[in-house]
């Protein structure tokens, strides 16, 4: 069954692969909590956030790649890190433009708000538990 330009299959795809981002992203504000529990909440938050977009930029900029040339019937695609592959023409099934998909965003906005939410329950354990100072 087809919901837009995605196929449910797709759907559940894409929402894994950023189910996966999110969960390293909380694991790693988790562990950063641990590590700097005796700093002030906002400085872990801070430590957290910072860690989690240099992640996040590492991952993407891994992910990148080029196509290096063209013929008739196929292109040759080089990921960053890897030898090219020649894809037939016939076995691309949509083609984006520049930008990030919605699906994309949604799975992005997912993220941040799930890291987020627990950087703020993290902030106010510690605030409670009087961990932290200035």
């Amino acid at each position: 069954m087809r919901t837009g330009r995605y196929t449910r299959t797709d759907m559940k795809k894409l929402i894994l692969e950023y189910l996966e981002l999110t969960a390293i992203g909380v694991l790693v504000v988790i562990v950063v909590f641990a590590l700097f529990r005796n700093i002030a909440p906002w400085k872990a938050a801070a430590i957290s956030a910072l860690a989690v977009g240099v992640l996040h930029g590492i991952i993407f900029f891994m992910h990148r790649g080029t196509i290096v040339s063209l013929g008739e019937q196929s292109f040759v695609f080089q990921e960053k890190g890897r030898p090219p592959s020649e894809v037939p023409f016939s076995e691309v099934r949509s083609v984006q433009g520049p930008g990030m998909s919605r699906g994309a965003k949604i799975g992005l906005g997912l993220g941040i708000g799930a890291a987020a939410f627990v950087v703020l329950l993290m902030i106010g354990a510690a605030s409670s538990a009087g961990v932290g100072g200035n």
